[in-house]
């Protein structure tokens, strides 16, 4: 899920250039100089208006496609401005066949009152990767009535179907039939014989012969009785039919229910004496393209005010929800790399409590510049990043005692903690010579431990979410071990000054595993004792 700029004409765009130096980076986003540039504004008056944030969308919705599993779905919100360029791109990227739909999100309270037209909603369009998937989960719209059989486990309808392509015709329910009461009894219908030689004429039963000779359906060519909740004779009925062929198979199976797409078919008579169709089912999908009664933006700013989270137009965390329902599975991984004020994480650690579920995020926001008038920059959030992390902070203790994982990481485009190589220029000897000595200690000053230790697992091949323990059997040192379910081996990280011979005698490693420590942390002597337990790596 992503929630982009809309392209109002006063949103950010991101001015994307891959081959900009960090320095700068960090200068533009203010993560290293108050006067660095901000991101851009896209002005409608600008000429390239719509160009340059479909450029900006465009290699961002590639990736989504690559990044999608095959049953993936993916859902935008938007406004009116780019909606139709957005569906064109989708449709380039990801095919028309993968289409899904636009949902049209009725968002009440939230009204422009400068427009002749008040506009009060706004879109998400929906498109899975792969057609031949199941797209969305079974799902009921949470405004569908109480009392609907959606929420009851299964469907049921009647089978009587009067109109042009349902030529009437007789069927005789056998004894023993299913009927929903234990006990009732009806009598033959009373039918003026006219009626059936108008509906022969004319090949089917009309509204207006059903009105004219007051007829209900379907018609009882003798008496109905029931005992037992089973017919206690046999019944001969005529009208339209839907669904007669499998009526028809129902009864020659002796009344055994059928399976039909992994659900359970059967029929049964009503104490009206109308036929219905059931199919039983594991669980409802009633998916409505209108979405209503998720309160409104207002109404969650204020939530969250309450909380300290201050972000101006926040996505009600009910309506992330009910897209999450309708999107993943458990133990799948949502990604929203428009994150804002973090409420897709929000969403998914309520969903993950509701259904008892154990999926995951990962959510990236640039250090977009808050707007200085704004409350979240006088409470001092003046990126919205740093509101992103405060809200999952407060609503993950919030949910602690309920679920397992409820934590979360939180990484930041930096500095390397490994010296960079500079090119040797010049023709003197001692500047060469203090090149070299500058790197004979790889790691920059003030390297932290942490930060090292991401940098090293990156360097490794495991991913950010690799599970890092530390080997409380080792006494002398603090050592790390890092695994991952995408990786067959682990990595054994000591970082301390000196790896005590005590460590070096208890290391186990298997054949692929790696011991990684500071390379003055060890001698020469005792680096060939570790080659001999493994593969060994010195900083």
């Amino acid at each position: 899920y992503i929630d982009p700029p809309y392209n109002t004409g006063k949103d950010f765009i991101y001015d994307d250039n891959f081959t900009e130096p960090l320095e700068e980076y960090l200068r533009r986003t203010g993560q290293i100089d108050e006067e660095g540039k901000p991101l851009t504004t896209n002005k409608k008056s600008d000429g390239r208006f719509h160009s340059k944030w479909l450029s900006m969308m465009y290699p961002r919705l590639k990736m989504s496609k690559n990044l999608l599993s095959d049953d993936g779905v993916i859902f935008i919100s938007i406004g009116d401005n780019e909606l139709q360029h957005l569906k064109c791109i989708l449709n380039e990227i990801f095919g028309e066949e993968n289409f899904i739909s636009v949902f049209v999100w009725n968002t009440d309270g939230h009204t422009d009152n400068q427009l002749e037209v008040k506009i009060n909603h706004e879109y998400i369009i929906c498109y899975q990767k792969d057609s031949s998937c199941t797209a969305l989960y079974d799902v009921v719209d949470p405004n569908t009535r109480e009392e609907s059989n959606l929420w009851k486990g299964f469907a049921e309808n009647s089978i009587t179907k009067n109109g042009s392509g349902n030529p009437p015709s007789y069927i005789i329910l056998p004894k023993g039939f299913p009927c929903k009461l234990k006990q009732f009894e009806l009598p033959k219908s009373k039918v003026d014989a006219n009626f059936f030689l108008e509906v022969e004429k004319v090949g089917f039963i009309t509204r207006e012969l059903t009105k004219e000779y007051d007829v209900t359906y379907p018609i009882r060519m003798n008496k109905m009785i029931a005992k037992d909740y089973k017919l206690a004779e046999e019944c001969k009925v005529y009208t339209g039919w839907a669904n007669v062929n499998k009526l028809k198979s129902f009864i020659s199976s002796g009344f055994e229910p059928l399976e039909e797409d992994g659900s359970k078919v059967s029929f049964y008579i009503s104490p009206k004496g109308v036929i219905y169709y059931r199919r039983d089912r594991e669980s409802a999908k009633n998916i409505l393209s209108v979405l209503k009664g998720f309160t409104t933006t207002e109404k969650t700013r204020s939530n969250l005010e309450q909380d300290g989270i201050y972000f101006q137009y926040p996505k009600p965390v009910d309506l992330i929800k009910y897209i999450l329902e309708m999107g993943i599975n458990e133990g799948e991984i949502v990604l929203d790399y428009f994150a804002g004020s973090g409420t897709t994480g929000h969403a998914l650690y309520e969903f993950n409590v509701d259904k008892e579920n154990n999926s995951k995020f990962i959510l990236i926001q640039m250090a977009e510049f808050t707007d200085e008038k704004s409350l979240a920059y006088q409470k001092g959030f003046k990126t919205i990043d740093k509101i992103c992390k405060k809200r999952l902070a407060t609503y993950s203790k919030k949910i602690k005692s309920k679920i397992i994982n409820s934590g979360f990481k939180a990484f930041s485009y930096n500095y390397s903690n490994f010296k960079q190589w500079k090119d040797y220029d010049s023709k003197e000897l001692s500047k060469l010579e203090s090149l070299f000595e500058n790197v004979e200690n790889s790691l920059v000053e003030g390297w932290e431990i942490e930060n090292l230790i991401t940098e090293i697992l990156l360097i490794e091949g495991f991913p950010l979410d690799s599970k890092i323990e530390e080997i409380k059997e080792y006494k002398k040192n603090k050592t790390r071990q890092v695994t991952s379910d995408f990786c067959e081996h682990k990595l054994l990280i000591c970082l301390d000054k000196k790896v005590h011979p005590e460590t070096i005698k208890n290391l186990q490693l298997g054949d692929t595993d790696i011991f990684i420590c500071l390379d003055n942390a060890i001698t020469d002597e005792e680096k060939v004792t570790l080659s001999d337990k493994g593969l060994i790596k010195t900083i």
